[in-house]
């Protein structure tokens, strides 16, 4: 009996011990204060009322373009008259620019009229018909051979004569020009049929419509 009462109090010492040099755990707090003073608290993502991330900028539901080029602005004002009439708000703006009319290919001027007279000869030899020597101005002594609707042709007649073992060029003859373009901007997704109206009334016009910045 005396022996089960002194391991009885042994047990409690024992206890009593081991309760004064544990520490005693703490929670731990929700809100971690910082370090440094004047910096705001961090706050949850799922605390921020959603509201404050919703974009008021509504540019970013729209799709931009830009339409042209019309070569009259008569033909730009109908199609942005169209424009406006589906509902939609339109600019337009006028560019000038150099048109290529057509492509001539040449051989720069020769030493002499004599040396120019027997190139032409074995150039026409060769099967070429449209050749002229230049007699007078700076490009004396040179010889043309001929103009051409578009690149492609001129390309293969500059390549062809030189083949033949002379020094072909060719070079475009450009005129001013004005076109015009339309800006404006439609919901996204929407596909506004605005080529379908720019090739009813501006049916020549090679129109392009292409995407630019909602800026």
């Amino acid at each position: 009996m005396l022996k089960a009462t002194i391991l009885l109090i042994l047990l409690n010492c024992l206890l009593l011990l081991e309760s004064i040099l544990t520490p005693t755990l703490q929670p731990i707090q929700k809100n971690i204060a910082l370090l440094e003073t004047g910096v705001p608290a961090l706050i949850l993502i799922a605390d921020v009322p959603s509201d404050l991330y919703r974009d008021t900028n509504t540019k970013l539901n729209s799709s931009c373009y830009s339409l042209g080029p019309f070569n009259s602005q008569k033909s730009a004002q109908k199609v942005g008259k169209r424009i406006r009439d589906y509902g939609l708000a339109f600019e337009m703006r006028a560019i000038r620019s150099l048109e290529t009319l057509r492509y001539l290919v040449y051989i720069p001027p020769l030493e002499s009229l004599a040396e120019a007279k027997l190139t032409k000869l074995d150039l026409i030899k060769n099967g070429i018909r449209e050749i002229n020597i230049i007699t007078e101005g700076r490009y004396k002594n040179a010889i043309s051979i001929g103009f051409y609707s578009n690149l492609t042709q001129a390309s293969r007649e500059t390549q062809h004569v030189r083949y033949l073992g002379y020094d072909a060029r060719q070079s475009e003859e450009k005129s001013p020009l004005e076109v015009f373009w339309i800006n404006y901007d439609e919901p996204f997704g929407s596909n506004t049929p605005v080529m379908m109206w720019s090739h009813t009334i501006a049916p020549t016009a090679a129109i392009q419509r292409i995407p630019r910045s909602c800026g």
